[in-house]
């Protein structure tokens, strides 16, 4: 090979090493654009209105080409609308902001989850963003009364407590709103004194006896209403039937005591109630003897609470009762005619309530509770909510919350529990790295105002580093201005890898339990100047 053909040869390596090294450089010039501050979950309420914004968000191009956003998919697009907005004076043409619009109704009983597909492009590159948008619901749909008409026969001589009917109704909506609720409609008032009706399950019951003579029959208008208070009404038309007459009477349907707990002089007590428990017969002579008996609810898992006398229909307790176990005792009883205890008989409710004794302290859920919050965090920002429990019973389970806190960087509010932060200039790690808080919470209505055992709360403040990374990009020029093109290339794969590998560490995702900020700011992000303090910041 003569001196010509090694010099092409020479050049034509050159040229290959140049041309390498040319799309080398184009291919780390042209990165591809990058999302910033676009939540992966979104909440949007049905009932929002078409042009709501639900999400805004920015694009950042490396080279600061013009980016498209997009949507994919044709149910997307029939619903959501991306809108770019022209760059700002003074912001970094790197940056473009958009937000995502709502461009058609929404209807959660139809939809109640949207996953997207967001596509920007600088031309060359291209990268995905799946943002999910959940469809809150709001209370737009009114109860729906099952089984309709509600009619029914019931003897006159069906005792208290029978269950009559069962209304039921439903609602379309989630959560609260979709909870039902029945009563019966303002204004009926004269059913209450015959009817009563379960709150929760729609099952209207006797309350007191029927009676064919002054009353055939029975129309009552009940409500059925939801969490939000939609409501929806219906009747329930009761026929009374007609029985054999001169049965033994209650003086009432419902009897009421009211017994003390831990009060061992009730034990063997005779207790005629409120009003006197009696029973009486139309009848006279051995006709009018009357038999008195607990039908049930005087037993309870085996264990007798109370006796009746045969004779005068008194209730007798038979143990000292314990209003956190059981806190009433609804007894069915029954008065019939001495002679005839099948077909001459007659029923009654006697309804034993017991009396709160003030014998609990409140305890807290939890005696230690271990938190981590970033130093900064920003005030009134909620970082635990403490809970307590007392087993007694109105005023005497009343508590307040109390936060000892010496650092003054917290308080709570002492009705609710809720501990956020007063004082973010504390919470600096450089300053203090942990805080003990204690807590305790205590009765503020009771004559006793009993207190809870103090808890612990240990406060761990966690770092924040900001250090920038412009170390690397001082490692790449030098690395090309020395070495020259070829060996650059190598220089540039190991920065790069060591870039990658840093930006992992810094996008970990903190334990579910830590307090969290905003992440840690990207080391690639283009700086802009403050124009109050001429210092470059990022973006």
């Amino acid at each position: 090979m003569d001196i010509l053909d090694a010099v092409f040869v020479f050049k034509m390596h050159i040229l290959f090493l140049l041309t390498l090294a040319f799309r080398l450089t184009v291919s780390f010039a042209n990165r591809h654009p990058q999302f910033r501050s676009f939540d992966s979950t979104i909440l949007v309420y049905e009932n929002a209105k078409v042009g709501s914004s639900l999400v805004q968000f920015t694009v950042w191009d490396p080279e600061a080409d013009k980016v498209t956003v997009t949507l994919q998919g044709q149910t997307a697009n029939a619903v959501f609308h991306i809108m770019m907005h022209p760059p700002e004076t003074g912001v970094s043409a790197n940056l473009q902001k958009g937000e995502l619009l709502l461009k058609s109704p929404l209807d959660r009983e139809i939809i109640s989850q949207y996953s997207l597909i967001v596509t920007a492009t600088d031309g060359i590159n291209t990268i995905n963003k799946y943002p999910n948008v959940y469809v809150g619901d709001v209370n737009d749909n009114y109860p729906l009364f099952q089984g309709l008409p509600y009619q029914v026969t019931i003897s006159e001589d069906a005792p208290p407590g029978t269950t009559v009917r069962t209304v039921a109704a439903i609602d379309k909506d989630e959560g609260i709103y979709g909870t039902i609720t029945y009563r019966f409609a303002k204004g009926d008032e004269r059913f209450y004194d015959v009817f009563a009706i379960s709150k929760l399950s729609g099952a209207v019951v006797l309350y007191e006896s029927l009676d064919y003579e002054t009353q055939h029959s029975h129309l009552i208008e009940i409500l059925a209403v939801d969490g939000g208070g939609l409501r929806t009404s219906t009747y329930l038309h009761v026929n009374v039937k007609d029985v054999d007459e001169l049965p033994p009477v209650f003086s009432s349907n419902t009897y009421r005591i009211l017994l003390k707990e831990e009060d061992n002089s009730i034990v063997n007590a005779s207790f005629k109630g409120e009003p006197p428990i009696l029973a009486t017969d139309g009848d006279s002579g051995i006709n009018a003897q009357l038999t008195y008996e607990i039908v049930n609810g005087s037993t309870i898992d085996n264990v007798t609470y109370f006796h009746i006398n045969s004779t005068t229909g008194h209730i007798i307790p038979t143990r000292t009762l314990d209003r956190e176990n059981i806190d009433f005792y609804n007894l069915t009883i029954k008065a019939f005619q001495t002679n005839r205890p099948n077909d001459r008989v007659t029923y009654s409710t006697v309804l034993i309530v017991v009396d709160d004794v003030n014998d609990h302290y409140p305890v807290l859920e939890q005696m230690l509770y271990n938190i981590s919050i970033k130093e900064n965090t920003p005030e009134s920002i909620e970082v635990l909510v403490i809970k307590a429990f007392d087993g007694d019973l109105g005023s005497n389970a009343k508590l307040q919350f109390s936060l000892n806190d010496s650092s003054g960087a917290f308080k709570i509010d002492e009705e609710t529990g809720r501990i956020v932060v007063k004082n973010s200039n504390v919470l600096d790690y450089e300053t203090v790295k942990n805080l003990t808080l204690i807590v305790q919470a205590k009765e503020n209505q009771s004559a006793e105002l009993f207190e809870s055992e103090e808890a612990v709360i240990l406060v761990n403040i966690i770092d924040q580093d900001e250090t920038e990374d412009n170390w690397y990009y001082v490692v790449i020029v030098v690395t090309a201005s020395l070495l020259g093109t070829a060996l650059f290339v190598v220089a540039l794969t190991i920065v790069c890898a060591v870039i990658t590998t840093k930006n992992k560490e810094k996008n970990k995702i903190h334990p579910i339990n830590e307090v969290q900020t905003a992440p840690a700011t990207d080391p690639e992000a283009p700086t802009v100047t403050d124009p109050s303090s001429q210092t470059p910041v990022q973006t």
